[in-house]
């Protein structure tokens, strides 16, 4: 008996957990001033690349947000005509 509700608190600890978890990824873009161009997927160290594209993932691997971003910072010059954030619902 202590054995099954060993494992059933185990069980509703570890479900919990997961739930509301997001997952970053890292990506290497090339900006122009029309659009995002993808170098590399998936960058392991992203504080060494100068332009990085931040993607947050729900529980489920939805994006829920893209961060555009310039040297580990969002992006704040207009200097493009792309957005900087895009947030998914």
């Amino acid at each position: 008996m202590n054995r099954i509700i060993y494992i059933l608190i185990l069980l509703t600890f570890t479900t919990c957990k997961s739930i509301g978890q997001v997952k970053v990824l890292y990506h290497e873009y090339s900006p122009t001033a029309s659009s995002w161009n993808v170098l590399e997927w998936n960058v392991k160290n992203p504080k060494d690349k100068r332009w990085i594209i931040r993607e947050t993932l729900d529980n489920k691997g939805r994006v829920i947000l893209l961060g555009f971003l310039k040297n580990g910072e969002l992006i704040t010059d207009n200097l493009y005509y792309l957005a900087n954030k895009v947030e998914f619902e």
